[in-house]
Formats: C-alpha cells, structure tokens, sequence
C-alpha cells in the first residue's frame, strides 16, 4: 500500500537534492524513496551487528561482510 508523505526542506538540502536528481537522473520521488531504503538498510545492519558482536566469532560471524549477507 502506498502512502503519500509531504514535508520541507531546508533550502541549501533541497538545493543539493536538485543537483543530485539532474546527476543521478532520477525523479525526486525515487531519489528519496533510495535514500531511505538505504538508511533502513544500514539501520538494520547496524542493529544486528551491535548485536552479534559479544557472540560474533562463537557463531561464524567475523566480518562485516558476512553480517551484510544475513541482512541482504
């Protein structure tokens, strides 16, 4: 289900989104829905790295690499 969501923008971020939408040649909708899919993505492997990290080693995870494939 998709929902609408409208807020502001500091005139210098909108500014750099501007430039970064002429760049990346995505509309303003997309480059912001990438950008929060991204932030959920780091949060979430954040979380389960702070998590895993007194057991990592015990359970076969050494590296952020092998975090990142349980998050993927």
């Amino acid at each position: 289900m998709k929902q609408r969501i409208e807020f502001e923008l500091p005139g210098k971020l909108n500014n750099e989104l501007e430039l970064l939408i002429e760049e990346e040649g995505l509309s303003k909708n997309e480059l912001i829905k990438k950008a929060i899919e991204n932030y959920l993505f780091v949060r979430r492997f954040r979380a389960l790295r702070k998590k895993l990290s007194p057991g990592a080693k015990a359970q076969g995870y050494k590296t952020d690499d092998d975090i990142f494939k349980v998050v993927s």
